[in-house]
């Protein structure tokens, strides 16, 4: 199998695996294991299996990278990941997963209007047709359950999908 072919595998699992996210932290929370504890178990398992993929590809394979890069990365992981992780998590306690979904799933938009205002980037005529894809999903997921039980959990699943698109905006900035 192709480099190609694999990455393209490799990026619709994780699509799917993704969109689980919800439906998994909702049962999390039934069993109230708190949004810290499913994260760290999330990266600690992620962590692990890509390394062991790693050697499994290249037993030679050894990772070094400058110290501020590692640094940066980490700022990213406390300061951007997992805060936007734990709003959203914060947040399907309050509302129905699927508006929580669809609250973290603005980020697309974020990131374009945020690429043209700081970062400078054109709006890509190719790129357009995320703005029709999410008003399709707005109209997909109105025919789900849609509940909001507390407006802070609802503001707490928008700031999730802003603060993912401001994490992708600097990583996109800052890590090659």
């Amino acid at each position: 199998m192709n480099s190609r072919t694999l990455g393209f595998i490799e990026v619709i699992l994780a699509g799917m695996l993704f969109g689980l996210l919800g439906f998994f932290g909702k049962k999390a929370t039934e069993y109230n294991i708190q949004a810290e504890e499913l994260l760290g178990l999330r990266f600690l398992l992620g962590s692990f299996f890509v390394y062991c993929l790693l050697k499994i590809r290249d037993p030679s394979t050894t990772i070094k990278l400058p110290l501020k890069k590692v640094l940066f990365c980490l700022l990213m992981g406390v300061g951007g990941y997992a805060l936007f992780s734990t709003f959203y998590f914060a947040a399907i306690n309050g509302i129905s997963a699927s508006v929580a979904v669809l609250l973290l799933y603005t980020f697309p938009v974020w990131v374009l209007i945020g690429g043209w205002l700081f970062l400078g980037e054109n709006i890509e005529r190719q790129k357009l047709y995320i703005f029709p894809l999410i008003a399709f999903g707005l109209y997909l997921l109105s025919y789900s359950e849609i509940v909001i039980q507390s407006w802070w959990s609802f503001f707490l699943g928008a700031a999730s999908g802003f603060l993912y698109a401001i994490y992708i905006l600097l990583s996109r900035k800052y890590l090659q």
